[in-house]
């Protein structure tokens, strides 16, 4: 017998609030090209675009990635060398309704706890 495996939603859309964001997934994967990292999440209702700025440690470089956004939820991939996961810092932009941005928000933190309003 095949397990299916369903998406549970831990924080709701009321208690994320107009700003608020969480994040499901964060994992590698390995391609046949390289590695690349998977990201996705839900939402806040005021929320309109996700920017993944990925930077080197020691601040030589730095990429963003331009998530897509559909109905509350986001998802976005970028390359990734196999041993810079263990090195970059990865931090997300929110943009606003309002035009409004929320920045700088730590990937590995809300991996661990949802930003609520």
């Amino acid at each position: 017998m095949r397990e299916s495996s369903i998406l549970t939603v831990l924080t709701s859309t009321e208690q994320l609030g107009p700003t608020g964001v969480e994040l499901y997934a964060w994992g590698q994967l390995r391609t046949n090209e390289g590695y690349i990292r998977l990201m996705a999440g839900h939402l806040g209702s005021q929320i309109t675009d996700v920017d993944i700025t990925v930077r080197a440690e020691n601040g030589t470089s730095s990429r963003t990635a331009h998530a897509t956004i559909r109905d509350g939820y986001f998802a976005a991939w970028y390359p990734e060398g196999r041993d810079e996961a263990s090195s970059n810092i990865t931090t997300l932009t929110l943009r606003l309704t309002d035009g409004s941005t929320v920045s700088n928000l730590s990937a590995s933190q809300l991996y661990e706890h949802p930003k609520l309003d």
